[in-house]
């Protein structure tokens, strides 16, 4: 049997959530199954906990501020460590969930399954070959530094490294399509964790001062993309002092 990009694409996500049931038992899924985090001693629960006070208070300014932990100031869940958009998501629908619930058994599947996929996607834009970029996904999906942080779920997404690279490398994109796509990366990593920003960052950078560069010695600078880039720049400010990490 030929293997076909198609092909490859659904077997990567397959091996994303093996390699997912290999490090964990399938009822973390559950909503209401907290025992396997509040015998966590880590992380993980800090993390729990932080999301927990967020989303049983009112809605302050930063949006991700509570009184519910530093009372009566309180305190951006930025600095809990706890996971701002799974947070704010979890606090608009608060209503259909059980008083009590988790949502970080879906975080580290979609984790690992986006990891297989965009491990396999980068590795075919650069040969081609399915085979070779289904055994890059395995090796993705397996790479040391995220089964070292499966405590610290926020820094579990590697995948938007992978990602990130995958637009710098992607050449049949136009200038514009990646200068949008790199920040709507940019402004959801800002939801995940300032350490995973901080590196797309500087890969963003890199792509940035390659382009402006080349359009230097060409003479043909973009003003439009430019432009572009800067508005993006201040609205990506004033959304992390929104976010509360000011």
């Amino acid at each position: 049997m030929n293997l076909t990009f198609k092909h490859g694409l659904f077997l990567s996500i397959l091996i994303g959530f093996l390699i997912f049931l290999f490090f964990f038992n399938i009822s973390v899924l559950a909503p209401t199954n907290l025992q396997w985090i509040l015998k966590d001693s880590g992380d993980l629960l800090q993390h729990q906990l932080g999301s927990f006070a967020f989303r049983n208070d009112t809605w302050h300014f930063p949006i991700t501020k509570t009184t519910n932990i530093n009372y009566p100031e309180g305190i951006s869940i930025v600095y809990t460590d706890s996971n701002l958009f799974l947070s704010i998501l979890a606090k608009i629908f608060k209503s259909i969930f059980p008083p009590e619930y988790q949502f970080w058994g879906f975080w580290y599947l979609m984790c690992w399954l986006l990891q297989g996929l965009f491990g396999y996607l980068v590795v075919y834009h650069l040969s081609k070959d399915v085979k070779y970029s289904l055994l890059a996904a395995i090796l993705f999906c397996l790479l040391p530094t995220i089964y070292h942080r499966i405590e610290h779920s926020n820094l579990l997404p590697h995948w938007l490294i992978l990602a990130s690279i995958l637009i710098f490398i992607k050449d049949d994109y136009s200038e514009k399509v990646k200068t949008i796509l790199f920040w709507m990366l940019l402004f959801f990593t800002a939801m995940i964790h300032a350490y995973l920003l901080f590196m797309l960052l500087s890969i963003f950078a890199v792509w940035i001062i390659r382009k402006y560069v080349i359009d230097f010695k060409s003479k043909k600078l973009d003003i439009a993309n430019l432009l572009l880039n800067i508005g993006c720049g201040i609205g990506f400010i004033l959304f992390t002092w929104i976010l509360g990490y000011f």
